[in-house]
């Protein structure tokens, strides 16, 4: 939650020239987000991923900001971003493919034609340096169909079926339920 908190008191930074009003936003923000379900008890895929989403967008605002293309080093760590999101929880690519698109529309706009080949580049170092020793690790293990089947596979078509849903027992809350009685 730190480096979330860091990477949007930056982009506040770049809008606001009251330290103050950073502060106070970023007070007002960590509340929200605290108090926010999906991060209420902590460890969730969403709240792993925040911060490289929060950082990928102070990347994105400061080079808007600057009138410059990205440096080699935040293309870089984008294409990791976007690896990490992608072994994490791939359904987060969405924000990731508008940053892509955005960045590459904006890249031709300003004509930054060499730049772009060069993020290019540096974006996909970041994501073949992530991607590939966990691949090695799955190929290593003879489990490459695996990782397909259980991460992609289920979770794009099975998941939300109706075969899926009835494996989880009905009366399970009320057996719950029973048990928190126990004893009293």
């Amino acid at each position: 939650m730190g480096l979330f908190l860091f990477y949007n008191a930056r982009i506040m930074q770049l809008f606001i020239n009251d330290d103050r009003g950073v502060l106070i936003s970023s007070l007002f923000l960590a509340l929200i987000t605290h108090t926010c379900k999906a991060f209420a008890h902590g460890g969730s895929a969403e709240e792993l991923l925040l911060w490289m989403i929060s950082a990928s967008l102070f990347f994105l605002v400061r080079a808007i900001a600057e009138s410059r293309a990205f440096s080699r080093l935040e293309s870089f760590l984008t294409g990791a971003f976007v690896s990490f999101t992608l072994l994490i929880k791939f359904n987060v690519l969405g924000f990731y493919l508008g940053v892509i698109l955005f960045v590459l529309l904006w890249y031709i706009k300003n004509k930054y034609y060499n730049q772009l080949f060069e993020s290019i580049g540096y974006f996909m170092l970041g994501l073949i340096g992530v991607i590939l020793p966990v691949l090695f690790y799955f190929i290593v293990n003879d489990a490459v169909y695996e990782l397909w089947e259980v991460y992609f596979y289920n979770n794009i078509f099975i998941y939300d079926t109706p075969q899926f849903s009835n494996q989880v027992p009905a009366n399970l809350p009320p057996v719950l339920m029973r048990i928190g009685r126990i004893g009293q």
